[in-house]
């Protein structure tokens, strides 16, 4: 799968026109061409989660690194070992001191310097809701850019004619990778025919 995400940005043009509607384009004073274009930031944060450690980390490192950014990335302090493989790879691919960088850590102190310090342009947080806004608030002062991939409470609705089958799949998407998918559909919700004179049709089924 990784594959996948090197060929995704390989395949994206550095420029492409901007669709503008016409009124947009011309009016009785100006003409105008509009062109998106991609050019790398600096310096990018990549704070990543302790679920899939190594793929939401390559998701972060790589694509910054080939818009020709350069990475500092910081793995939750769980699970740490496997985002040390960048590091190698790095030096074994002769990327210049500096332009891959990872810190470990058992604390918070590297992670509130990379959402706080100016020489910083980017922070990519994968984690918690309470977590993505505190690195929000770190990093407005200095007018970071951002990405929050934050945690959720995916919903599965059944509708009655599957309503037998609300049971196991609750049991299933609540164990699997250990009840620490960040998209797994937590609440499970069943929808019966309501009784008579019901006005709650809708019922929680774990």
């Amino acid at each position: 799968m990784t594959d996948e995400i090197i060929d995704l940005f390989l395949r994206l043009p550095q420029q492409e026109e901007n669709p503008l509607p016409i009124h947009e384009r011309v009016n009785p004073h100006f003409v105008v061409q509009s062109l998106k274009r991609w050019s790398p930031l600096g310096v990018v944060s990549a704070i990543s989660a302790y679920n899939v450690p190594f793929y939401t980390a390559f998701w972060k490192v790589v694509p910054a690194l080939m818009a020709g950014d350069t990475v500092v990335l910081r793995p939750n302090p769980l699970t740490p070992i496997s985002s040390m493989i960048f590091a190698e790879a790095a030096e074994e691919a002769g990327l210049p001191p500096g332009v891959m960088n990872v810190v470990v850590e058992p604390g918070l102190a590297g992670g509130l310097a990379m959402t706080t310090d100016p020489r910083v342009d980017m922070v990519s947080f994968t984690g918690s809701c309470t977590g993505g806004a505190k690195v929000a608030e770190q990093a407005a002062p200095t007018l970071k850019r951002l990405v929050l991939e934050l945690g959720g409470k995916s919903a599965q609705i059944y509708l009655p004619d599957a309503v037998g089958r609300a049971a196991s799949a609750a049991f299933s998407v609540c164990t699997s990778h250990a009840g620490q998918g960040c998209v797994l559909g937590t609440r499970v919700s069943c929808r019966r025919r309501p009784r008579p004179k019901s006005s709650t049709p809708w019922q929680i089924a774990c």
